[in-house]
């Protein structure tokens, strides 16, 4: 009996706020009709009140007829405006559907049913001026007594958990709540074949690593394989040079064994 929305996310709009509101009925299920909403719940004997002269005559100068014991309120609302906005609308006191088919046209206003009979007027604020479209979520519960204005009377501080239903195009549909907990499934082990995302980033910084650290390593083997020919020019050039000095000495040493020592003969002048 979860509420599919938070009761602290509404903001509701009128003078009863179901903040505090003791949840103690479930709705088993909701279906859109083509007279309105019907509610699959079991109504305690404790929601049911009487006011005595409440009824809808034809003749508002008429007194009002005893309509009998009032079951309870739908209240309904809708995502506006970045906020859950809801309030107390259709006042019930049999369990026949509520409001008429939302998204249908009242061919007596020629606008839908939420304006022309739900939200018909500026006491429901946001509310009133809100047009219903096919694949939005309204917002449904139940409040036990009066939970319209609190100026009816017959208010009691309990309600329903709250339940979201998607409209449809044509105002229709089936919806059935479980009160049963999901049963957990078992998680599924990983694939070990199968990569995570942060693991792939990872390989794919670890590639983009190893191309570096190639392109690095190619550069210094070339650089050294540079430096050694440069080395081994070198080398080359100096055992050139050093045969060509020992080539001269060698051309010395025997040009002085074959002319002998040098003399030098002083003549006196004359």
């Amino acid at each position: 009996m979860e509420d599919m929305v938070p009761i602290g996310d509404i903001d509701f709009i009128g003078d009863i706020n179901p903040l505090m509101f003791l949840k103690n009925v479930e709705v088993k299920g909701v279906e859109m009709l083509p007279t309105g909403i019907s509610f699959a719940v079991e109504i305690p004997q404790g929601w049911v009140t009487h006011v005595p002269g409440w009824g809808f005559p034809d003749d508002s100068t008429a007194p009002r007829e005893d309509p009998g014991n009032l079951l309870f309120t739908v209240w309904a609302g809708f995502f506006i405006e970045d906020r859950w906005r809801a309030s107390g609308f259709i006042q019930k006191f049999d369990m026949s559907a509520a409001g008429n088919n939302i998204m249908a046209i009242a061919p007596d206003k020629g606008i839908n049913n939420w304006q022309a009979n739900w939200a018909y007027d500026g006491r429901w604020g946001l509310l009133a001026n809100h047009q219903p479209v096919a694949g939005e979520f309204m917002l449904l519960f139940l409040t036990a007594g009066n939970g319209r204005f609190s100026t009816n009377g017959g208010i009691k501080a309990e309600r329903s958990n709250i339940v979201l239903v998607q409209i449809a195009e044509d105002g229709l549909g089936v919806f059935p709540f479980s009160s049963a907990p999901p049963v957990p499934l078992p998680p599924t082990p990983p694939d070990p074949t199968v990569l995570t995302k942060g693991e792939q980033a990872i390989l794919g910084a670890l590639d983009q690593l190893d191309s570096k650290w190639t392109s690095i390593l190619n550069s210094v083997v070339q650089h050294e394989v540079e430096m050694g020919n440069q080395v081994t020019s070198m080398y080359d050039a100096l055992l050139q040079i050093v045969g060509l000095l020992k080539t001269i000495k060698d051309r010395q040493d025997r040009a002085y064994e074959s002319s002998g020592p040098i003399k030098i003969v002083l003549s006196p002048r004359g």
